[in-house]
């Protein structure tokens, strides 16, 4: 971008020039044209005339070098422009590739989402089940040791009244000994 500013620069310079010397031509043909229709001696016409040849030659070679200088900012231009063609190619294929990545993450974000979810919903279901598991085992716990009582209290029961069994054959026995 500098050597095309410099080049423009220079362009510009140069079509400065030119027109400098085109005026300074037309204006030196015009005194030597005005100087002939009055008498002029032929040493000034002479120099007059090595003057505007002088100056139409160095207008050719300022023409010649606008030319070069126009195809070289040209050719700059175009290979500034190819590059800047090349960049915006390789930039558009890295945004594809990084869309391609970043939907292909998505789907892997999505796909781990749904994971999570059904570990989170089946986690849930087995904390539900803990919790009801807790709440059975207790309430068979209680259950449990309503049965151990009674199966205590049954066997005491069961004592008492071997006990009073005993006690009334005894009794018997001294009653009615030959009943027995």
């Amino acid at each position: 971008l500098k050597a095309n500013a410099e080049l423009m620069l220079a362009k510009s310079q140069q079509d400065r020039e030119l027109k400098h010397a085109r005026e300074q031509h037309d204006m030196e043909l015009e005194k030597v044209r005005s100087e002939s229709q009055g008498k002029v001696a032929p040493e000034e016409l002479n120099s007059a005339r090595l003057q505007v040849i002088e100056r139409e030659r160095r207008c050719r070679e300022l023409e010649v070098a606008l030319e070069q200088r126009s195809t070289e900012t040209n050719k700059l231009l175009m290979t500034a422009q190819q590059g800047h063609e090349k960049t915006v190619a390789k930039l558009k294929g890295d945004k594809e590739e990084l869309d391609n990545k970043l939907a292909k993450m998505h789907a892997v974000l999505n796909e781990q989402t749904n994971k999570l979810k059904d570990q989170l919903s089946k986690t849930c279901r087995s904390d539900l089940l803990v919790k009801d598991l807790y709440v059975e085992n207790a309430q068979l716990m209680k259950a449990l040791q309503v049965t151990e009582q009674r199966q205590k209290e049954a066997e005491r029961s069961n004592h008492l009244l071997t006990e009073k069994n005993l006690a009334l054959v005894r009794v018997l026995r001294k009653v009615c000994p030959a009943v027995i």
